[in-house]
């Protein structure tokens, strides 16, 4: 089985991990980082405009300032796994394509899944397409992200177990 990457609610992908890749069309790059998270502008062509903001606990923020960029502006995150992923969805949410996105996990690559028989949240690795809930339900880890759930979901399946002839 081929691990699902990870992918929210409309089908986008999560991660695009690695360096910023220029684009014809990037005019300004906005870096969102987390304050304890090191960065330098090196990795950017020295032509384009970086300017750096710290990620804001509230969506609304992120969405405001979002808002009030132009066409031509990129927006390269560097965050653990669910702040990157709370500021990706805002910036999907207005209209931003996957090319003009660009996320760096940094630490641990864990996501939350939504255990649909006990409704609990816990943590799975990045890579995991099946996993069991602390409930004891066996889980197929869905590729949608449930923004009210704020995970992705996690479907009871019965596990088949194969019976050893005798």
């Amino acid at each position: 089985m081929i691990p699902q990457r990870p992918r929210l609610y409309d089908g986008s992908i999560v991660i695009t991990d690695g360096p910023f890749i220029c684009r014809e069309s990037t005019k300004k790059m906005i870096v969102f980082r987390e304050k304890d998270i090191p960065f330098s502008k090196e990795q950017f062509p020295k032509t384009i405009p970086v300017k750096e903001v710290m990620i804001p606990e509230k969506k609304e923020i992120i969405r405001q300032f979002i808002q009030s960029q132009t066409i031509g502006t990129h927006i390269f995150v560097l965050a653990p796994w669910d702040t990157a992923s709370m500021v990706f969805d805002v910036c999907i949410e207005e209209g931003m394509s996957e090319e003009e996105l660009q996320i760096q996990i940094i630490g641990d690559k864990k996501r939350k899944v939504y255990c649909m028989k006990c409704y609990q949240l816990h943590e799975v690795k990045l890579d995991a397409t099946t996993t069991q809930c602390s409930c004891g339900a066996h889980l197929t880890v869905g590729p949608f992200f449930s923004a009210l759930r704020q995970g992705y979901i996690g479907y009871p399946f019965q596990p088949i177990i194969e019976k050893v002839r005798s």
